[in-house]
């Protein structure tokens, strides 16, 4: 068995797409993992003509995944956050925040703003 996935920009898929895929392919019922942005069917043998799809959908700006059922599942997941989990670039401005406002709550604690490291105090 296997599992075929597909993953658009929000609000980019469209759910005759999937249909019409999963229909051809002559796969199971559709899980609407997000609506408009991904989808996944159950597949009894890999397609013969993955390589074309996957390549007319690369054109049409959707991914197309195809997995064996049964080692799918992982357990671990490493990405840059950045643009890839949440929608801009923003690590280095998070950091540059919390460093600032830990310098300033050292500032007030000791008057020094040079202070690198606190133990947080109760309820902080």
């Amino acid at each position: 068995m296997f599992v075929a996935s597909l993953i658009a920009q929000p609000g980019k898929l469209d759910a005759e797409i999937a249909e019409n895929l999963r229909n051809a392919w002559g796969g199971g019922a559709i899980n609407f993992l997000s609506l408009y942005e991904a989808a996944e069917f159950p597949l009894p043998v890999q397609p013969n003509n993955f390589g074309a799809i996957w390549k007319d959908f690369q054109v049409m700006g959707v991914d197309l995944i195809l997995q064996k059922e049964k080692s799918r599942r992982k357990k671990l997941l490493i990405a840059d956050m950045d643009s890839t989990i949440i929608a801009q670039e923003c690590i280095d401005e998070l950091a540059e925040e919390c460093m600032e406002k830990f310098k300033t709550h050292c500032s007030d604690v000791w008057g020094d703003k040079n202070v690198y490291y606190v133990e947080p105090s109760a309820g902080e």
